[in-house]
């Protein structure tokens, strides 16, 4: 069975960011969500159920739900009405079971584009097929349900927020397997980015000095990236041939360019330049005695008078210039003036060869520069093109991502719906600390939202620490490295120490020190664990993405996810266990 939900522009945005929709009240008190186009109308706060409607409802939005979604002994018919329902608590979306109605095509339009907008609004395009446009006149439903209590309220936010934190945790883990890469490939795309920003530090050092460049080292840098990337199984490619090429015409136009500066500072070049200016002064005041022996400054100054005024009517309307119309005195005027001083130049061979020779001067006098040169703007071309290359090499070593299978299989759901990583032998004591961060953090994530610290996580790594300390398994090998390394850093954070260090032989511990290190984003944590080749990514994202909670995570960080119909399913149908 079908039912219609009637639903505003913000509230079907705001459903985009949890992939939910939920009673009007819910919203603030639950501290979570997409504020920057959350709009409460009057007496919001007091809605606390949703209506359904089992007929197709009038208005600019509307949302059709199969009743799968739905637990039905929760419908209470509104009054005698048959056809209209309130529901008490959040209806959680799933691909096939949802479609969204819009009444123009202009609604449509702005609301995909002002999704776009919102970093936070990260599921529009994974049911973009479930839109669609119908403007049929369709029946009015009435809301008479505000004041309608609900007991159950508390409950159902703190299952909203519970699963809010839950299945952030589940996004991160399921992103970490799909871009997690071998130490191989890792290696492979930190000296491509290192070579990136070579070719960005050499850019600068060019443009803000004038020496040639002597230091090859990036050839060689070509070259090892070249070694490394044929013995990945990647698209072939002749980039890295592209590369050597443009960065030779790179060196051999820094090279000119360093000769035009240095000719720039040389006496003669000086010298030069003031004969020519010297030269067009003695040129133009022979023009000016011609001008005036044959009457035509006033002819002149007349013409240029009647451009000025064509100038300034431009100018009012926001045009650079706007002429004089056909039928105008001015207009005719200016044609006349035109023709008496063309003809004059052309009857006079004097008066044209001074003209001729003055224009030459000042184009000579116009590539005169200090500090540039006219190499500036290819060499800054070039670099474009090596960045380019570079991007797309990138985008090559990256193009496995998403390909990849998800495997849940080390999560179980526990009977009170909380969740537990199941450990191998070999990294059972690093998987019982992962699993008391974990735990730890849903546990103190329920009262709102959490804002990303660094007091917060040192005292989530004390209070896991001391946690940690008091089992069995912080009295073996493993387990002291664990307490020294969380110590060590504690002690680091607090300057009380100078360095410290993460054990090389402990790789899921890496992975929690990642997120403990670089929690503000997944950028950070992911450029961290792969400069430092760690591995178990996905240990890492499910601590952040528990962190922050599914609502906060950026569409940047799920897109990858949302792309693959195959691992959304699968995770959706894990996420149904919940």
């Amino acid at each position: 069975m079908k039912y219609w939900l009637i639903i505003d522009s913000w509230n079907l945005m705001e459903s985009f960011v949890t992939e939910s929709i939920s009673p009007y009240s819910f919203y603030q008190e639950r501290n979570f969500g997409n504020n920057l186009s959350r709009f409460f109308k009057a007496g919001s706060e007091k809605i606390n159920h949703l209506i359904l409607s089992t007929i197709e409802p009038a208005g600019d939005y509307a949302v059709e739900i199969s009743d799968d979604l739905l637990d039905d002994s929760l419908l209470v018919h509104i009054g005698r009405k048959k056809t209209v329902f309130t529901y008490p608590k959040t209806i959680y979306y799933k691909k096939g079971s949802v479609r969204f109605r819009f009444s123009d095509k202009d609604k449509h339009t702005a609301f995909i584009a002002e999704s776009k907008i919102l970093l936070e609004v990260k599921c529009v395009e994974k049911y973009l097929d479930s839109f669609y446009l119908d403007n049929k006149e369709k029946k009015k439903i009435r809301e008479n349900s505000s004041d309608i209590l609900l007991f159950e309220k508390q409950q159902y936010i703190t299952f909203d927020k519970t699963y809010n934190f839950i299945k952030g945790a589940i996004i991160g883990y399921v992103r970490g397997q799909l871009t997690s890469m071998n130490s191989e490939r890792q290696g492979l795309l930190i000296h491509i980015i290192d070579l990136k920003n070579s070719f960005t530090g050499l850019n600068t050092e060019l443009m803000i000095g004038e020496g040639a460049i002597h230091d090859m080292s990036i050839m060689q840098k070509i070259a090892q990236c070249k070694s490394e990337y044929k013995k990945q199984n990647l698209e072939a490619t002749n980039l890295f041939d592209i590369l050597c090429q443009v960065f030779k015409e790179v060196v051999n136009l820094a090279s000119m360019r360093s000769q035009e500066l240095k000719r720039q500072k040389t006496p003669a070049y000086e010298q030069e330049l003031r004969e020519l200016k010297q030269k067009r002064e003695e040129c133009s005041n022979i023009l000016y005695k011609l001008e005036d022996d044959y009457h035509l400054t006033c002819l002149i100054n007349e013409l240029k008078f009647i451009k000025q005024q064509e100038v300034e009517k431009g100018r009012k309307k926001g045009k650079k210039r706007e002429y004089f119309p056909k039928d105008t005195l001015e207009y005719k005027r200016k044609l006349e003036l035109k023709k008496i001083l063309s003809d004059f130049e052309e009857d006079n061979k004097e008066y044209k060869a001074l003209r001729r020779e003055i224009k030459e001067i000042e184009e000579y006098i116009a590539n005169y520069r200090y500090g540039t040169t006219e190499y500036d703007s290819t060499i800054g071309a070039m670099f474009i093109r090596l960045s380019d290359g570079v991007n797309e090499l990138i985008k090559k070593v990256n193009k496995t991502e998403g390909s990849h299978t998800i495997d849940l299989s080390k999560i179980q759901v526990l009977d009170n719906k909380s969740l537990y990583i199941i450990s191998d032998n070999e990294n059972k004591v690093e998987i019982a600390y992962l699993n008391i961060v974990f735990q730890y953090i849903l546990e103190h994530s329920l009262n709102s939202i959490r804002i990303v610290s660094e007091v917060d996580i040192l005292n989530l790594i004390l209070a896991t620490a001391k946690i940690f300390k008091n089992t069995e398994l912080s009295n073996t090998e493993e387990g002291k490295q664990i307490l020294i390394t969380l110590g060590g850093y504690w002690r680091y954070k607090k300057q009380e120490t100078d360095s410290f260090s993460i054990p090389a032989n402990l790789p899921v511990l890496q992975a929690i020190m990642s997120f403990f290190i670089k929690a503000q984003g997944f950028e950070q944590i992911e450029r961290f664990m792969l400069n430092r080749k760690y591995q178990n990514k996905e240990y890492a994202f499910m601590l952040w993405g528990a962190y922050i909670g599914f609502a906060a995570i950026p569409k940047t960080f799920t897109s990858v996810i949302y792309q693959n119909n195959d691992t959304d399913i699968e995770l959706e149908n894990f996420l149904q266990q919940l």
